[in-house]
């Protein structure tokens, strides 16, 4: 089975942007998409509707929207990060803000990269080639994680 990534989005128009941007890449990776971050927690404990494995695998990647409705990227993340047994699960916190304080605080949470979104397609695709860097054997960062 290929890699598969975790896609954590609340607005569909990013959702497409991103699968675009794969896609002109030329990516092969699986991308399953939830919209908020309690959903995720759900897919990751495989909980209905996500307890087919064959078909929800757990990802390799997960990139995530910083700001989303009901548990934010944040949350989601140090959650996470929280689960020993998915210490191996690269983590993309992405976000429409400039703010620093998100940047910080995503790499004191753990995340692998922090990145802004663009509206720009080419810039699109620089972001998503540095994402999907960290599928690549031996060039994946280890998490960093608080303390």
């Amino acid at each position: 089975m290929g890699q598969t990534i975790l896609l954590v989005e609340d607005v569909e128009a990013d959702v497409f942007f991103f699968r675009r941007a794969l896609s002109r890449l030329g990516s092969d990776v699986s991308v399953r998409v939830v919209s908020n971050g309690a959903e995720a927690q759900r897919y990751m404990e495989g909980q209905p509707p996500y307890d087919n494995r064959n078909y929800f695998q757990l990802p390799s990647l997960i990139v995530c929207d910083f700001k989303m409705p009901r548990r934010t990227g944040a949350d989601f993340l140090e959650w996470l990060r929280q689960c020993r047994h998915f210490d191996d699960i690269s983590f993309v916190l992405f976000s429409g803000s400039v703010l620093l304080e998100e940047e910080e605080l995503a790499m004191k949470l753990g995340a692998n990269l922090y990145l802004r979104k663009s509206g720009d397609f080419a810039e699109m695709l620089d972001r998503t080639r540095n994402i999907l860097e960290l599928l690549e054997p031996r060039r994946n960062t280890a998490p960093r994680y608080p303390g």
